[in-house]
């Protein structure tokens, strides 16, 4: 049996099996006794279910973050330990009590990469959707400001850069108390210029993700990123070839930048309705029918004027 399954027995799988084996008396069964198999399977789930103190692994974790002794091993499983945990709204709400998400703090300004990344991570899990700890972490002076200074000095640890994103993101969607302190921060102009730095798919597809949810919030959110000149960057970005799915990010948020008295710029329409084209054969896609819709907006608008 793999370490995983004996650490995590697969409950789903035992009740199924505990359901096919009890008589619920409405018909003669023909009952034979559990091969060895199927024995041992049950007793180690039963018995590790009984061992396992996920709050016992969470100070050990801790401990490991505070030890001077620990080798980056030791701290990559430890960090890795937590993130597991914290997915757990319950057990996340531990790791904070304990003091994890101080010492992740430290761990974000670490010279190594992959304690970096890791430490965005748990703190990411943490946040997300859990009120108690999303306090916790705007109170705490300098974590997204840590956050937003990864994001924008990362370079080529693209890892770092897309846990930092994802971690930012866990802090400030949905949340606008939070979204206060990240334009208080310039979280926008991290932001923008990491847009604009990075090449890399999975980085721009977040980026792109994040100031879309962001927009959605309030009119004042959408003017400010289109006083930075992004729905130029959007279009620009959408006229160029291959299409990647960073495409079909940069249509959604420009979908919604132009909910509210947009004027794009003149070839913009013939960028948006090549776009369109290239995909039309998926007509009921929510990009085609953002295309549809800006494209109606921008008739609409030139014959306002």
């Amino acid at each position: 049996m793999s370490e995983d399954l004996r650490l995590n027995p697969n409950w789903n799988a035992i009740l199924q099996w505990s359901m096919r084996y009890q008589d619920d008396g409405a018909f003669q069964r023909n009952l034979t006794p559990m091969d060895q198999e199927r024995q041992d399977f049950l007793r180690n789930a039963l018995e590790n279910a009984v061992a396992s103190d996920p709050v016992s692994e969470i100070k050990k974790s801790v401990t490991i973050l505070k030890s001077p002794e620990a080798t980056d091993n030791d701290l990559i499983e430890a960090l890795e330990e937590l993130t597991f945990h914290c997915e757990d709204i319950d057990l996340s709400n531990d790791v904070y009590l304990m003091g994890g998400l101080h010492l992740c703090r430290a761990y974000v300004k670490h010279s190594n990469p992959e304690l970096q990344w890791r430490a965005c991570e748990v703190i990411g899990n943490a946040t997300q959707n859990n009120e108690k700890v999303l306090n916790f972490v705007l109170e705490c002076d300098g974590i997204l400001q840590d956050l937003l200074e990864l994001v924008d000095t990362a370079g080529t640890e693209i890892s770092v850069s897309i846990k930092s994103v994802y971690a930012i993101s866990c802090l400030i969607r949905g949340h606008r108390k939070a979204q206060a302190k990240f334009n208080d921060l310039e979280g926008y102009n991290v932001l923008i210029r990491a847009l604009q730095r990075s090449s890399n798919e999975k980085l721009r597809m977040k980026i792109l993700f994040l100031i879309r949810d962001i927009c959605m919030t309030t009119e004042e959110q959408s003017s400010l990123y289109v006083s930075m000149g992004l729905h130029l960057q959007l279009v620009e970005s959408i006229s160029a070839r291959p299409l990647t799915r960073v495409h079909d990010h940069a249509i959604l948020l420009l979908e919604v930048l132009t909910r509210h008295d947009l004027i794009l710029p003149a070839h913009a329409r013939s960028v948006v309705a090549d776009y369109y084209t290239s995909i039309a054969k998926d007509v009921d896609i929510e990009e085609a029918n953002a295309c549809t819709v800006i494209l109606k907006r921008m008739d609409d608008r030139a014959v306002e004027r």
